[in-house]
């Protein structure tokens, strides 16, 4: 029970975390599915706009969904970098 209520708060703060840094005209979702999210991220990254990166430390049980989550989430905001580290 204690390990569920530790991963179910690992899982509401990355969540705050994306939320925190989203962007308020588009889903992450969204971005990741138009054609026209690509031409922006590419816009943004010949401006020079400085690269942040961002360490997230999870349950090895959550690797495949928060690689994906983080995936979509780079895709819409291309001056960060996600960089998880998966442990029990």
């Amino acid at each position: 029970m204690k390990r569920n209520m530790i991963l179910f708060t690992a899982v509401c703060m990355l969540s705050g975390v994306l939320a925190g840094c989203g962007s308020q005209k588009k889903a992450a979702t969204e971005a990741a599915m138009e054609t026209t999210a690509n031409t922006e991220d590419e816009t943004d990254k010949s401006q020079g706009k400085e690269q942040t990166e961002l360490i997230v430390f999870a349950s090895a049980s959550m690797t495949e969904t928060l690689t994906e989550l983080g995936d979509l989430y780079m895709a819409d905001h291309p001056e960060i970098s996600l960089v998880f580290n998966f442990d029990s």
